[in-house]
């Protein structure tokens, strides 16, 4: 079965991309909806490794842990702290 639906596409500088993965999107299959990832890849780059990630990542979401939503919460509280420290 197809589990993830990984789409490699050349860098576009000044094109917006998610970097972080919170938008969830899904790729149809046959009727069937898959998860989907558009990737930018640029020469140089080790793409088995992005791809890899890629999937490690969609394993931890299936087992419940959501790496992008956790790091925008931890990043939200970060900034929240310098506030507060500034306006202190």
């Amino acid at each position: 079965s197809i589990d993830l639906v990984v789409e490699l596409e050349h860098w576009e500088e000044g094109k917006a991309y998610d970097r972080l993965g919170l938008d969830e999107t899904v790729y149809s299959i046959l009727e069937t909806p898959c998860p989907y990832i558009r990737m930018p890849v640029a020469l140089g780059r080790n793409v088995a490794n992005l791809v890899e990630i890629a999937a490690r990542n969609h394993v931890l979401k299936i087992q419940g842990t959501h790496s992008a939503r956790e790091f925008a919460r931890k990043l939200e509280q970060q900034l929240s702290r310098g506030k507060k420290r500034r306006k202190s």
